[in-house]
């Protein structure tokens, strides 16, 4: 089962990679960014909303809170979007698997977590895949043909 759950993941991010060009091409990253934040995230984000007791949240709470706010989710997004505005999606959506690369790497070092063999041997692979996609040349762009 996570096998099929990985290439569903993997199928679902190319397909939004695939109707986002569009979007890309047309909207300036700030503002598709706007767009994309002010939808409803289907999660159960609007349990927990309405639940919170914000009263209680203090000042760090909130500075917390507008820095996840800000800089990973609004920064971030600006400026992936704006890194998909100027370069080919296939050479940018591989780039969505470092993720978990640099996620494990942040825990290690913020968090003093174990660093396990697997995961080594699943970065050294992440690694190697991307290398491999970033110096061959697109199977799908049209070829250039000298006349």
């Amino acid at each position: 089962w996570g096998d099929l759950i990985s290439l569903l993941v993997a199928g679902c991010y190319a397909g939004y990679l695939l109707l986002n060009r569009p979007l890309v091409a047309r909207y300036h990253p700030l503002t598709l960014t706007t767009y994309i934040s002010c939808y409803p995230d289907t999660g159960s984000d609007g349990f927990v909303f309405g639940e919170q007791d914000w009263i209680r949240v203090d000042s760090s709470g909130w500075l917390v809170m507008s820095w996840l706010t800000i800089v990973p989710v609004f920064v971030a997004w600006s400026v992936w979007i704006w890194v998909e505005r100027h370069l080919e999606t296939t050479k940018t959506g591989p780039l969505f698997f470092l993720v978990p690369v640099i996620s494990g790497l942040a825990t290690w070092l913020l968090l003093d977590e174990t660093i396990q063999i697997g995961q080594i041997v699943g970065t050294a692979g992440v690694i190697v895949g991307l290398i491999i996609n970033q110096l061959t040349p697109d199977a799908f762009a049209p070829q250039k043909t000298s006349s």
